[in-house]
């Protein structure tokens, strides 16, 4: 079987039986970002049904799948699981934040800022002011 490219329109990610039903864009923006999408992309509910790890997107990114429960079955009784795609992408603070052209667009995506208190810079100094 011939191997997807990166940059084919369709997905390279392991094959799975499920709809996926949901696809999510994450944009983790901080110095910490990389270390943050590595724990997400090797926690044991992506490996479970990514396979190996996560394979590259076509926005530079990372892509995984994972199982998420449907908030409104657990009040009927059973919990109804169903499959994400997620990309999540790095981005410094100094980056320009990602624009969208579309509402739709715009609803996948998700901005999360990741401070990090006890860290030092490289002279030992706190990253936060008093």
């Amino acid at each position: 079987k011939e191997k997807k490219k990166p940059e084919q329109f369709l997905s390279n990610l392991q094959e799975v039986e499920d709809d996926i039903s949901y696809r999510f864009n994450f944009y983790v923006v901080g110095p910490k970002a990389n270390g943050v999408i590595s724990e997400v992309t090797s926690s044991e509910f992506a490996r479970r049904l990514s396979g190996s790890g996560p394979t590259p997107s076509s926005t530079g990114g990372v892509r995984c799948l994972c199982e998420v429960m449907v908030p409104m079955s657990a009040e009927k009784g059973t919990l109804v699981r169903k499959v994400a795609n997620l990309s999540l992408n790095s981005l410094g603070f100094d980056q320009d934040m990602p624009t969208w052209d579309t509402r739709q667009e715009a609803l996948g995506a998700c901005v999360v800022y990741i401070l990090w208190i006890d860290g030092t810079t490289t002279d030992g100094e706190s990253n936060f002011d008093d």
